[in-house]
């Protein structure tokens, strides 16, 4: 043996000891070790520049960051008063549109690193992240395949409007969270059903988070029905099942197969687990709302709405006294519900209130994705335009822009599938398109402002059936492919979903991203962006 075998062979027994090793680890942890890994690349993803831009997003933080303050120092929504610092001192109360949740989550964020961007993005960042491993779990329980599961995770992670959504001190992140742990929940309390005795407490658990979905934002409140229904056919389908099993082998008891039949269960069993299903979807749900609001019950500085005023006679002098406690809190609901209801889209001369809203029906193509921010300058300097010698223009944008791949793919493809499925008695393409409805089909009967990024609870369940459209046909190897193109077309838009700095013009530039708008085809602009009415193509 030579001098250099002695010298490499050592080395060659670490490698192998250290293969040996990462071997035991892998089968030990793989399970794990796939979706740990999925999640933590997707909170990088959210947390790195989470403080950039480096104030508020006037879409729509300007609300929700101040709101979710206030309850940190009066227990309420507040807002800060003109040229107030903003300090517990700077904040007055305001009037309340949405539930607490959301802004009661944002709150802990500005808790641990205070009131700036980096704190009140921190909890929205960790929820979206977190969202990741949910899809995942989800996953394991609709196939039995784990690299679908896998495609899920990353297809989520890499879904712009869920990426934006979660970098943005905004409540549409948490309905989409809690909605997604709501259907994770009950799938779990299925799975288990079969051994599970007493109470179901992963049904309990759902239903706490669905209550938590709608104590983020009203609309996670068409989910509930919906929801309830599935759970009841479950459950109905495995009392079917019960009672037919124990008929045949009471059948087989003659031919001495059957030494002792299962008990069939009887109708009454199914009758309470009924009831139980209803108070888990609507009783449950709604005593997490209400508790919710605990902060704002015990506050002495919470906005008290004009018409939540009792008008009382002291002597010859008529006073107005705020209504209390629980009768408060009921015409606080009220109003909330009356302030959605006259919200309209357009003026009278049909122009959008607001420049980003758009129509449900025009969501599938991604019509008009809302900019949250937007900010040009010349660079180096930072200056405004016109830009002098040696500079720039460079363009930064938070942009709700979906991932295209994902998104057309979910709604001209693999949509279109389950629904054929469906009629082949496919379970699971039917349950993704009935938990898919509550969260699209109900904006298209309203006459409020719209925004695309109202979508951000539908885009998991998006990611799931092209996912499950992928393994139903097999095409593992094109699920590769698409992952990687879709991490791809991710990287591409990631400046403009992000407000990273880039040139405004050339190959790489803002402008070639904003496809409808900036794109050209046979010499003519794509899009609709002049336009007077509400767009329905148009990335500007």
């Amino acid at each position: 043996m030579t001098a250099d075998a002695q010298i490499i062979h050592p080395a060659s027994n670490a490698f192998r000891r250290m293969g040996a090793v990462l071997t035991r680890v892998s089968a030990a942890y793989g399970g794990a070790l796939v979706p740990v890994t999925i999640t933590a690349v997707a909170a990088f993803l959210r947390f790195w520049r989470l403080g950039h831009p480096h104030s508020i997003v006037p879409l729509d933080e300007t609300y929700y960051a101040p709101n979710s303050f206030g309850y940190l120092c009066h227990g309420s929504d507040m807002g800060f008063k003109a040229n107030a610092p903003h300090t517990c001192d700077g904040l007055e109360p305001v009037f309340a549109v949405h539930p607490p949740v959301g802004k009661l989550l944002i709150a802990v964020g500005i808790k641990i690193f205070g009131y700036r961007p980096f704190g009140w993005r921190f909890v929205p960042a960790l929820v979206g992240s977190l969202s990741v491993l949910v899809i995942y779990l989800i996953g394991r329980r609709l196939w039995e395949k784990r690299w679908a599961a896998a495609a899920a995770a990353i297809l989520l992670g890499v879904e712009g409007l869920q990426f934006v959504q979660s970098r943005l001190a905004m409540l549409d992140i948490f309905v989409s969270f809690f909605i997604l742990l709501g259907v994770l929940l009950i799938l779990e309390d299925r799975a288990r059903a079969p051994t599970s005795k007493g109470v179901r407490w992963w049904r309990l658990a759902s239903g706490v988070s669905f209550g938590l979905a709608v104590g983020s934002k009203w609309s996670a409140l068409f989910v509930l029905p919906v929801v309830a229904a599935v759970v009841l056919a479950w459950e109905t389908i495995k009392f079917r099942d019960a009672r037919e099993a124990a008929d045949v082998a009471q059948a087989e008891i003659g031919s001495g197969e059957v030494a002792a039949p299962p008990r069939s269960p009887r109708r009454r069993t199914l009758a309470l687990q009924m009831v139980i299903i209803l108070i888990t979807f609507s009783v449950v749900p709604l005593i997490v709302y209400v508790a919710t609001y605990t902060p704002w019950f015990l506050s002495t500085k919470r906005y008290v709405p004009p018409r939540c005023n009792n008008t009382m006679v002291v002597g010859r002098v008529t006073k107005s006294v705020p209504k209390a406690g629980l009768d408060l809190w009921l015409c606080d609901q009220k109003e909330i519900a009356d302030y959605h209801q006259n919200l309209k889209s357009t003026d009278l001369n049909g122009k959008p209130i607001l420049p980003y809203v758009s129509k449900a029906w025009s969501w599938p193509w991604i019509s008009r994705p809302a900019s949250h921010f937007y900010r040009r300058y010349c660079a180096p300097g930072g200056g405004a335009q016109p830009c002098a010698a040696g500079q720039e223009l460079r363009d930064e944008e938070v942009l709700g822009l979906p991932n295209p791949l994902i998104w057309w793919t979910a709604f001209f493809v693999a949509l279109p599938a389950c629904l054929y499925w469906i009629v082949k008695r496919d379970e699971t393409a039917g349950l993704l398109v009935i938990l898919l409805a509550p969260l699209v089909l109900p904006w298209f009967v309203t006459s409020r402002p719209l925004f695309m990024f109202y979508m951000a609870p539908a885009s998991p369940f998006l990611v799931l059936m092209v996912v499950h459209a992928l393994q139903k046909w097999e095409l593992r190897a094109a699920a590769v492919w698409f992952v990687a193109l879709s991490i791809a077309l991710f990287g591409y838009f990631y400046p403009v979903l992000a407000a990273y700095p880039i040139p405004s013009t050339g190959t790489l530039g803002w402008q070639s991203r904003i496809w409808f708008g900036h794109g050209r085809l046979f010499n003519r602009t794509i899009g609709d962006c002049t336009s007077k009415g509400i767009k329905i193509l148009c990335w500007i």
